[in-house]
């Protein structure tokens, strides 16, 4: 049984003041879950050279263990999410000129919607310091800031 599964059977036993002693176990799955994720990539990443996206670490930050193929399928989902939300409210994405993604982290939306829809002024922001350096390196069309804490 995976260390995530057994957490999630026994979380609700677990009393919060016991958390702190459980880092160790934690901080040894994540090493061992972002170097699985680091050798997924290569080889996904070696099939698709054209892609651009955050190491597995950055992604790990934002989403946990997820794959290149998930992060990006996670980024149009949520471009396809907005786009009918939208149509549902009676507008069109066409009426949009700037836009905010509030908590961009590593930029799993803004790598779909700055090529997606070019005539939107994109800014991303959140308080991830690095995963907002990754986007100011990779995503140039959008506008990108680290927003202290709230």
């Amino acid at each position: 049984m995976d260390i995530r599964q057994m957490w999630g059977k026994v979380r609700s036993l677990v009393p919060v003041s016991f958390y702190p002693l459980l880092a160790p176990a934690y901080r040894w799955d994540r090493r061992r879950t972002i170097r699985r994720l680091e050798q997924q990539d290569a080889d996904y990443l070696a099939a698709h050279p054209e892609l651009i996206v955050p190491g597995a670490e950055l992604r790990f930050n934002v989403v946990g263990a997820i794959d290149v193929p998930g992060f990006v399928a996670g980024g149009k989902k949520t471009a396809q999410d907005i786009e009918a939300a939208l149509a549902e409210a009676g507008s069109h994405i066409d009426q949009i000129h700037s836009a905010l993604d509030f908590g961009c982290g590593c930029g799993r939306l803004l790598l779909d919607v700055v090529e997606r829809w070019p005539h939107i002024r994109w800014t991303g922001s959140d308080v991830d310091a690095r995963g907002i350096n990754w986007c100011a390196t990779h995503l140039p069309a959008a506008r990108v800031l680290v927003n202290p804490a709230l």
